[in-house]
C-alpha cells in the first residue's frame, strides 16, 4: 500500500514540470495547464484502477464467507 505522504508530492510534481518547468511559474495559464494534466493524471490512473478491479481474482474465499457457510449448533 502506498504512503498517502508522498501521493500529493508526485501530484505537485507533475503540475510543476507541466506548467512550465521550475523557471516562470508566475503565469496564470501555466499554472492551469499544470493543474489540469495533473487531473487528466489522476482520473487515468482511477480508470486503470477500476478496470483491474474488475480482472484481479481472488485465490482463495474471504474468511468471512467461510464462517458464514459453517452451521452453527
Amino acid at each position: 500500500m502506498k504512503n498517502k505522504k508522498t501521493d500529493p508530492a508526485m501530484l505537485v510534481t507533475i503540475m510543476t514540470y507541466s506548467g512550465g518547468g521550475l523557471g516562470q511559474t508566475s503565469d496564470v495559464h501555466s499554472l492551469i495547464h499544470g493543474m489540469n494534466v495533473a487531473s487528466m493524471v489522476t482520473a487515468g490512473s482511477a480508470v486503470i484502477a477500476l478496470i483491474l478491479a474488475f480482472f484481479i481474482k481472488r485465490k482463495e474465499a474471504p474468511i468471512e464467507s467461510l464462517t458464514n457457510s459453517i452451521p452453527v449448533k
